[in-house]
């Protein structure tokens, strides 16, 4: 559980403890952020990378919980009522096609523990990009540091 090596993509692996950039920063200026930074850190590794890990997530599960959060737009405002359906529609399908993956697929009739753990991680990630977003607000106010977010965790 303490490899935190996570793939970006079919060539690249990053030690998510080991790994990071810095450029044109005054060191004063990361001595502040730091603390900021290193809570969001924690939080990747503590509630998605090591679950993650943990539950050692299919390809579908995977696909599930991104079609999942996609297609969740209660938190969204303005939609048509016909956009709401849609997503409903899609939201439902992904449902029923994960429950017909664990019953005939895996031949996992008790799948609801699972399902619980892996929609906590969506859970997690949101709230982590809340926090991060007002690291980000935070540091433009107090002129703490400068920082452009790229729309990753």
């Amino acid at each position: 559980m303490n490899d935190l090596r996570i793939l970006l993509d079919d060539t690249t692996a990053i030690d998510y403890l080991n790994t990071f950039r810095l450029k044109a920063f005054k060191i004063e200026d990361v001595k502040e952020a730091l603390p900021f930074w290193q809570k969001i850190k924690e939080k990747v590794v503590n509630y998605i990378i090591k679950p993650m890990k943990f539950l050692q997530l299919s390809q579908y599960e995977i696909a599930y919980l991104l079609a999942h959060t996609l297609w969740n737009v209660q938190d969204i405002p303005g939609l048509s009522s016909d956009a709401i359906r849609l997503a409903d529609d899609l939201s439902q399908q992904i449902a029923n096609d994960l429950h017909e993956y664990y019953t005939y697929g895996m031949r996992l009739p008790k799948y609801a523990n699972r399902l619980i753990k892996m929609t906590k991680l969506i859970d997690c990630s949101k709230e982590i990009a809340k926090d991060n977003q007002e690291v980000i607000m935070m540091s433009k106010i107090f002129d703490i540091f400068h920082i452009e977010s790229s729309g990753c965790l």
